[in-house]
């Protein structure tokens, strides 16, 4: 949901992170659709769409915001788009092919991960650095 980049500040997101296990109830979501960034004739980012829990995703995603703004991160200039990036084209040309039908039944959202990631030469290393488990009001 957001990307912080090289960062020393890592106990200090924890603790704004750890902020939201009150704040956002858990939620549902469901998948539909694949598309690419930035676009399909020039994929270079594939994505799935959400269908149920957009509105979820963007509270939870201003949250965030809200909450690491005073440690020095900038808040995103455009608007959030919910999605899930399953992959990336480093070479080539790439276009989607059309009529693409994808859906994916309903799944529980209960936990934020934060995860860290080391980019090595086969590729990036994703660790799991923190989990805040969601609970708050509904």
């Amino acid at each position: 949901m957001k990307f912080f980049g090289e960062t020393d500040k890592l106990v200090s997101i924890k603790e704004k992170l750890s902020e939201l296990e009150g704040e956002i109830a858990p939620f549902s979501v469901s998948l539909k659709g694949i598309g690419a960034f930035p676009s399909a004739q020039r994929a270079m980012v594939l994505w799935v769409g959400i269908e149920e829990g957009q509105n979820n995703l963007k509270e939870l995603f201003s949250s965030i915001e809200n909450k690491i703004v005073n440690l020095g991160f900038e808040k995103e200039d455009r608007a959030f788009s919910p999605h899930i990036t399953f992959g990336r084209i480093k070479k080539g040309k790439y276009s989607l092919p059309e009529n693409l039908d994808f859906s994916f039944d309903s799944f529980p959202v209960n936990e934020l991960t934060l995860f860290k990631s080391t980019l090595t030469p086969k590729g990036p290393i994703y660790e799991v650095a923190y989990q805040v488990p969601l609970g708050g009001k509904s």
